[in-house]
């Protein structure tokens, strides 16, 4: 195994107890970004401390993949078959992607959320109608008064 002399650098682990402030602060590995983020202590403190999350790169890649998914183009598939076609997908990145700072990936979720909710309203022209399919799933649907 060779060290990659463009890629290598020296990252400053910054956290409480170390302030001070250097050129390179955070690197990606794996589909993480590792830099300075803050966090809770079991008293209920915050703090900063050098934790890992999803990164950006890996968001793109995940929206990009969902793109191609084309779901609003299978007006024949039923919802149950569209959960079916891409649970064991989206279950594999919340697995992977959540074991640390699990709220850096619910913009992604929501871009997913999104897609799908565009996909029901061009399939189910009828709210009513929509919003008796989602209640099937066991979603609760938000009436406007």
């Amino acid at each position: 195994m060779e060290l990659n002399l463009e890629k290598t650098r020296i990252v400053y682990c910054e956290d409480d107890d170390r302030r001070g402030s250097h050129e390179n602060t955070s690197f990606d590995f794996l589909g993480y970004t590792f830099r300075p983020r803050h966090a809770k202590n079991r008293y209920g403190k915050f703090f900063t401390n050098f934790l890992p999350a999803i990164s950006e790169k890996a968001k793109k890649s995940i929206r990009k993949e969902v793109r191609g998914w084309k779901p609003q183009l299978r007006p024949d598939k039923d919802l149950y078959d569209i959960a079916n076609m891409f649970n064991r997908k989206i279950q594999g990145w919340i697995n992977y992607y959540t074991h640390f700072y699990k709220s850096e990936i619910y913009d992604v979720l929501r871009y997913i959320n999104g897609c799908l909710v565009k996909w029901m309203r061009r399939k189910y022209k009828k709210p009513a109608l929509m919003v008796c399919r989602w209640q099937r799933f066991g979603y609760r649907a938000r009436c406007r008064t």
